[in-house]
C-alpha cells in the first residue's frame, strides 16, 4: 500500500509548510502559490487564473452579477445598444452617416469597417482565433465569444418575448423570433426573392447561392457540395452501387 492510500504526506514544499501525498499536488501548489503560473484567461476582462475552476468561479462571481448592467447605452436613432459610450459613438458615426465598405471578393457591404474585416475573416479566410477557456468553442469574432460566454456559461437571457416564454441573449434574435413565430414575417434575402422564417436558413442560402461557397468534397471523385446532406446523397446514389 502506497503513501496516498495511507494518507502519508511524503512531498514537502521547500518554500513553506505545505505537504502533499502526491507529487502532482505539490507541483500544482508550487505553480499556483509560489510561481503564480496563470494559464486561463477571462475573455470578458483579461483576468488570469492558474486553474480552470478558478476562472469559472471568477466568471460566475464577477460577471454574472453584472448581467443587469449590460447594454445600458442606447442609440437615439434606432434600437442599437452598446456596452460603453465609445462603442455607441462608433455606431453613430458609421451607421447614421451613410458610409459603406464593400467586400472585394463578393457582394457583401456594410456601414462599418470592422464588420467588413470580420466578414472577410469569417467567410473567406474562415478564421476562428477566439477560443473559450470554459469549453472547446471557437469564434471568429471576440463579440461572438462574449455572446457565447454570456448565453451558454452565464445563462444570460436579457430579452424576453411579450407573447410567450421565449427568452434570448440578443435583441436581434428576439426580433427574429417575434417576426417568424408571432407575426409570420420572414427574413428576406437582399440579393434575390428568397425568404425564410429562420435566420440560419437565410445565411445558408447566401453562402450557397450568392457566395458560391463549396465546403464539402467527395473523397472518391471531384464532386463538391455546399451542404453535407447533398454530399451524403451523392455517396448513396453514385458510390454505394
Amino acid at each position: 500500500m502506497n503513501g496516498v492510500h495511507l494518507g502519508i504526506k511524503n512531498f514537502k514544499c521547500t518554500q513553506c509548510d505545505y505537504q502533499a501525498t502526491k507529487k502532482s499536488n505539490l507541483q500544482r501548489h508550487i505553480n499556483d502559490i509560489h510561481l503564480r503560473i496563470e494559464k486561463f484567461k477571462c475573455d470578458l476582462c483579461g483576468y488570469l487564473a492558474a486553474q480552470r475552476i478558478h476562472l469559472k468561479s471568477h466568471v460566475i462571481s464577477v460577471h454574472l452579477k453584472k448581467k443587469e448592467q449590460l447594454g445600458t447605452k442606447k442609440c437615439s436613432q434606432c434600437g442599437y445598444r452598446a456596452f460603453d459610450e465609445s462603442k455607441l459613438q462608433k455606431h453613430m458615426d458609421s451607421v447614421h452617416h451613410g458610409v459603406y465598405f464593400e467586400c472585394n471578393q463578393c457582394s457583401y457591404k456594410t456601414s462599418r469597417k470592422d464588420h467588413l474585416q470580420n466578414h472577410v475573416k469569417t467567410i473567406h479566410l474562415k478564421l476562428r482565433n477566439y477560443k473559450c477557456n470554459l469549453c472547446d468553442y471557437k469564434a471568429s469574432q471576440k463579440g461572438n465569444l462574449k455572446h457565447h460566454i454570456n448565453s451558454v456559461h452565464l445563462g444570460i437571457r436579457r430579452f424576453k418575448c411579450e407573447h410567450c416564454d421565449y427568452q434570448s441573449p440578443t435583441k436581434y434574435s428576439l426580433t427574429l423570433h417575434i417576426n417568424s413565430i408571432h407575426l409570420g414575417i420572414n427574413v428576406k434575402c437582399g440579393q434575390c426573392d428568397y425568404q425564410t422564417s429562420r435566420d440560419i436558413n437565410l445565411k445558408n442560402h447566401i453562402r450557397r447561392m450568392h457566395l458560391k461557397i463549396i465546403e464539402f468534397k467527395c473523397e472518391q471523385c471531384n464532386y463538391k457540395a455546399s451542404q453535407k446532406s447533398n454530399l451524403n446523397q451523392h455517396y448513396k446514389s453514385v458510390h454505394s452501387k
